[in-house]
């Protein structure tokens, strides 16, 4: 199978994933294959805000990926891309010495997923070469503001606070007031997923949403049914 890009409207898909990749944390999902080439090691799936890139097949990026120019400069820094294609399925990967996004692309259709330095004659150097789950234990050319708090590697960060779930009972539209982990910040998103059918559920809500709980109303008359929770901070 090769590397798709699959967009979701309801964006449930997309915000549920921050990234997901196999093998251990202390391996990066970026390696080197040669003086000018870097390898995205299949499996991975990261999201690129509504969409998700699926790395089923290994990628290997040049300076053909380059938004600018045709080779790598000597003692430069890149970053490298997904990102959303202009159409069809394939996703772009591009290398770019932006720190913000590449050219030819904005904000919301582009995601750091890593990125390198290189040495004197314009080779990529290994030591520094670092991807979103890795960029915590590179040697050398990353430190943490380089890369979004919410996007540094599990081994960073807290993973049982940023990724939590649970369970409760809907309340009806007075809504049930939800506990959880303190994540600092009321940029989350939840997804609730009910457990049975006794009643009359109604449209789902998240709502009043604090750092330390939400609340999980339905519009229906039904207060008895569970319901089980995930939160996510990865937008």
């Amino acid at each position: 199978m090769g590397n798709t890009i699959m967009y979701n409207t309801a964006r449930s898909i997309a915000l549920a994933i921050n990234y997901v990749i196999q093998g251990p944390y202390s391996d990066k999902f970026l390696t080197k294959e040669g003086n000018t080439t870097v390898r995205i090691n299949a499996e991975l799936y990261v999201r690129v805000d509504d969409a998700v890139v699926c790395v089923d097949t290994d990628e290997d990026l040049t300076a053909a990926n380059l938004d600018t120019g045709e080779v790598f400069d000597a003692l430069a820094t890149y970053y490298i891309y997904g990102c959303h294609p202009a159409s069809g399925a394939d996703p772009d990967f591009v290398i770019s010495e932006n720190a913000t996004y590449p050219t030819g692309y904005a904000a919301n259709t582009s995601r750091k997923i890593g990125g390198f330095e290189t040495d004197d004659s314009g080779y990529v150097n290994e030591s520094t070469l670092w991807d979103l789950r890795t960029a915590d234990i590179t040697i050398a050319g990353v430190t943490d503001d380089m890369v979004p708090a919410r996007e540094l590697s599990a081994s960073k960060v807290q993973f049982d606070t940023y990724m939590q779930r649970g369970s409760g009972t809907f309340a009806g539209s007075g809504g049930v007031s939800v506990p959880i982990t303190d994540v600092g910040t009321t940029d989350y998103h939840v997804v609730v997923i009910p457990t049975g059918q006794s009643g009359y559920i109604g449209e789902i809500s998240a709502e009043s949403k604090a750092a330390n709980s939400f609340v999980v109303k339905n519009s229906g008359s039904d207060a008895s049914t569970g319901f089980d929770w995930i939160l996510n901070v990865g937008y």
